[in-house]
């Protein structure tokens, strides 16, 4: 493993669990990975697309269908409503919403087609939460119960979506007439996998970065290497905030964990990589952090970290690239992030805070 990575492998400690890292080098992105020219290739020219309609809003929640179609959630906290959009051949365009369905705030959304959208999301009228289903015809509203607060949303199609919140330990999963619980055993940030038989959830268990296997019949808690020094008693838990399925033996999972050092809690990256067999965990440095993640088309993935893009690929080499910010611009957020299936294009969204507003903005 090359010494200018920098990472610290986490893996009992042993060099024989070190070792048995394989071939998967530079887990973590190092503290010197070369910083890709905006020129100089695609995958580092993170261009800005403005929307026409985007005033006020912040993007929140972003899906790609099988066949390459780009859906997306924003929402204006100043009048507490959603839109909708679509990508269209003239960039995004908004999708009618229905008057009683736009007061929520959309937490996350998942498509399988253009006739099965569904989004997951706070009601800011009266009610409980609740998760949004478009059949390509109309919007129908599916209640969640009293107190939970959803976190996401995945679909593997119109009889099989989990919607997952981090304040419980169980998803509520659609069957295509009615939501049953489901127990993970850990409290979910994220969900993805590759098929309804095939799914990971990654969050923490009493600020304990964890993750679980659903096999169709039952969530399954991962063992998971320790992590020497992890702070579990600080106000922010160590968790996984993002897990990307490249195939049933290759997923990854990216958060941050908060370990002690110089007698200081700090917080470093977390990555994590399934290979089918066990899953390998690393620490970046001090200081650093992952948050919204996204496969690359190619086998890689991207990774967002402030408004840093991470870039790892296939093979293990990292580069970075920044985001095109507007002058003037006070704050940018990324909120979401995805690949157009089908493509190498890697879509970015969030906001930009200007002279004291949040507008909508999309990269890629």
């Amino acid at each position: 493993m090359h010494r200018k990575t920098r990472l610290a492998l986490v893996a009992g400690g042993s060099a024989a669990a070190v070792a048995a890292v394989g071939g998967i080098v530079a887990l973590v992105a190092p503290e010197a990975e070369s910083t890709a020219s905006p020129s100089s290739s695609s995958e580092a020219a993170w261009r800005l697309v403005q929307p026409g309609d985007r005033a006020g809003k912040q993007v929140l929640a972003m899906a790609s269908t099988p066949a390459g179609g780009m859906w997306s959630a924003a929402y204006d906290s100043s009048t507490y409503k959603m839109t909708v959009a679509r990508l269209g051949a003239n960039g995004w365009a908004p999708v009618a919403l229905p008057t009683a369905l736009n007061r929520t705030l959309p937490r996350g959304m998942s498509a399988t087609s253009a006739s099965n959208v569904w989004i997951a999301g706070d009601r800011t009228n009266t009610g409980n939460n609740r998760v949004l289903q478009w059949n390509g015809t109309a919007w129908k509203d599916h209640d969640l119960g009293a107190g939970y607060f959803p976190q996401g949303v995945v679909t593997m199609g119109p009889k099989a979506v989990w919607v997952y919140g981090i304040g419980r330990d169980y998803v509520r999963y659609w069957n295509g007439s009615s939501f049953k619980n489901q127990t993970v055993g850990l409290r979910p940030w994220s969900v993805g996998g590759t098929k309804s038989t095939d799914l990971w959830a990654g969050g923490h268990t009493n600020g304990v970065p964890s993750l679980a296997h659903w096999n169709g019949t039952a969530w399954k808690r991962s063992s998971l290497p320790a992590i020497p020094g992890l702070n579990t008693k600080g106000e922010a838990a160590s968790t996984f905030r993002a897990v990307t399925a490249l195939s049933a033996t290759n997923v990854w999972a990216a958060g941050t964990a908060y370990v002690q050092e110089g007698g200081k809690s700090v917080a470093k990256a977390l990555l994590a990589h399934w290979n089918g067999k066990a899953w390998k965990v690393a620490l970046g440095t001090a200081g650093t952090y992952y948050l919204q993640m996204a496969p690359d088309g190619a086998g890689g993935i991207w990774i967002a970290q402030g408004t840093t893009m991470r870039h790892r690929t296939k093979t293990g080499t990292w580069t970075k690239a920044a985001l095109t910010i507007p002058a003037g611009v006070s704050s940018t957020y990324v909120s979401v992030m995805a690949n157009q299936t089908g493509s190498r294009t890697v879509w970015a969204a969030g906001g930009l805070y200007t002279g004291g507003k949040m507008n909508s903005a999309y990269w890629h």
